[in-house]
């Protein structure tokens, strides 16, 4: 408890340009040198697991631009914490667009309620203090869900999981998943090791915990190359959705 809150306290004292700063000199390092960080380690923003795939010439043009990025950081120390929060936010809604597509595709329902605009609006109108608390888990969701669903679950301290399924899915279609790494526009481009991003995969695929968000992100980044250049829809022989 006591490194969480020193962890805090030294993240509060962290502009985003600082961290654009430490971002840089973590891309540019050699992760396989790199130590495990410490669990109470807390980030405005950190390298993705996907940096340990990357080239040497790859890094050393990302910690370039991040390091231009912090130089030319416009962001008040003060509202560091609301830009993360935004960011947050546009990232999930993407996810939440690709996962609405894929449902879609299949001629499933989809809906995501909170992601709808006057909510979310509403929500972020409210001060962070209000918006989260040490003590009560998603405190806006209970306030507004109050006697429409039941105590038990507002209260409760857990949520969900479906890296059951991911990883069910990473089994089921490692071979496609290689061959898509080994062929790699990426990898052609020189901007990943294909090699390294394999093992991760094989790793991945014998259940052992891993950087699986960060393979997703590549699988999608090379289904995405792929579609954009051939103009062609994108197979679905990889099989892997979004967890």
């Amino acid at each position: 408890m006591y490194a969480v809150v020193v962890a805090a306290v030294r993240l509060s004292r962290t502009t985003h340009s600082m961290a654009l700063q430490h971002l840089a000199q973590d891309i540019a390092g050699n992760p396989t040198s790199s130590r495990p960080e410490h669990p109470a380690r807390l980030h405005w923003v950190r390298a993705s697991g996907l940096h340990t795939w990357l080239t040497p010439e790859a890094r050393r043009h990302l910690s370039i631009r991040a390091a231009i990025a912090a130089e030319h950081c416009s962001i008040r120390p003060i509202d560091t914490s609301r830009h993360r929060a935004w960011a947050e936010l546009r990232e999930f809604g993407t996810y939440e667009a690709e996962l609405r597509n894929q449902a879609h595709a299949l001629g499933l329902p989809h809906h995501a309620p909170y992601l709808d605009n006057a909510v979310v609006r509403a929500a972020m109108a409210v001060p962070a203090s209000s918006r989260a608390s040490t003590t009560v888990q998603k405190p806006l969701l209970g306030v507004a869900l109050h006697d429409l669903v039941p105590d038990w679950l507002l209260r409760r301290r857990t949520k969900g999981a479906y890296d059951g399924n991911a990883y069910t899915g990473l089994r089921r279609h490692a071979d496609s998943l290689r061959d898509l790494l080994t062929s790699s526009e990426l990898a052609a481009e020189g901007w990943i090791d294909a090699a390294a991003a394999c093992v991760e995969l094989d790793r991945l695929a014998a259940g052992v915990p891993g950087e699986l968000a960060a393979l997703e992100a590549l699988i999608a980044a090379e289904l995405w190359l792929r579609q954009h250049r051939t103009s062609t829809p994108i197979s679905t022989a990889a099989g892997v959705s979004h967890a």
